[in-house]
C-alpha cells in the first residue's frame, strides 16, 4: 500500500491479463480508513474483473481494397460508355 500526500493508492501487481502489468487504484477518502486486508480483497476483485473482460472487437469498417475499388471504378465508366454510345446512335 502506497500512501500519498493527499490520495492513498493500491497497486495490483498481479492482473491476471495479457495486456496489462499492472493497476493503481485510488481509493476513495471516506475508504481510507477502512482495514488494509478488506481494501486489497476488493482491489483484486476488480482486477480479476477488469482481466476477465473481453478486448474490443475490430473495427468494422475496412478499407476496400485496391482490386475491389479498381473493379468499380472500370464497371462505372463500361457503363458510361456504354450508355453514351446508345445515346450518340439514337
Amino acid at each position: 500500500m502506497i500512501k500519498g500526500v493527499n490520495r492513498q493508492v493500491i497497486e495490483i501487481t498481479e492482473t491476471g491479463s495479457e495486456y496489462f502489468e499492472k493497476m493503481l487504484l485510488v481509493v476513495k477518502p471516506q475508504y481510507s480508513s477502512m482495514n488494509v486486508k478488506k481494501l486489497k480483497k476488493k482491489a483484486g476483485s476488480v482486477a480479476v474483473g477488469v482481466s476477465q473482460t473481453p478486448p474490443p472487437p475490430p473495427s468494422k469498417r475496412k478499407r476496400p481494397s485496391f482490386l475491389a475499388s479498381a473493379a468499380k471504378l472500370s464497371a462505372a465508366a463500361g457503363a458510361g460508355a456504354a450508355l453514351t454510345a446508345v445515346l450518340i446512335r439514337l
